[in-house]
């Protein structure tokens, strides 16, 4: 915990998909781990505030090459709700006037993907019931500093320590 704020730290973050619905329950990220420069360049770009409007207009016209094709095709966001509130809503709606019969949203892309309706519960009980192990073996506090110490220890180890480390670190992502 930092300033009264629960922490959380992303080892081997992916896109970063449920990294954000931890955020949504109130956890601060601090650090996001990735080794997959792929990953990488998807975590920057998988924000609710930083939507890549090109990445939207190039995805909405493959939507239309696939439809016309007779295809299905979606943009699918691995986390968020439809609201208004959601960002990605917003910018939806000004670049795709039909954004609604376009994408698929957290839960109905779970469930459409795995071709069962309550997929998405299925999911989010499996992680509330590992979350629930986890907890009752160590505290929190605990589980974040050893992860922490193992996210350093290594981090040394593949970079070096202090600034150089840093610096090190930068240039192996650039």
């Amino acid at each position: 915990m930092i300033n009264n704020q629960l922490i959380s730290i992303a080892l081997f973050a992916g896109a970063f998909g449920l990294d954000l619905g931890i955020e949504e329950a109130g956890f601060y990220t601090v650090s996001v781990v990735e080794i997959d420069a792929d990953a990488t360049k998807t975590i920057i770009l998988n924000r609710p505030h930083n939507m890549d409007k090109d990445q939207v207009v190039y995805w909405a016209e493959k939507i239309q090459e696939k439809v016309k094709e007779g295809d299905q095709a979606y943009i699918g966001f691995t986390y968020g709700k439809r609201t208004s509130k959601t960002v990605t809503i917003g910018l939806l709606k000004q670049i795709l006037p039909d954004w609604e019969m376009q994408t698929l949203i957290g839960k109905e892309l779970w469930n459409f993907l795995s071709e069962d309706s309550d997929y998405s519960s299925k999911l989010f009980e499996v992680l509330r019931k590992s979350a629930h192990q986890i907890l009752h073996q160590n505290s929190l506090s605990e589980e974040i500093d050893s992860c922490a110490n193992r996210v350093n220890y290594e981090f040394i180890q593949d970079f070096g320590d202090g600034h150089q480390g840093v610096s090190n670190y930068i240039n192996s992502i650039f």
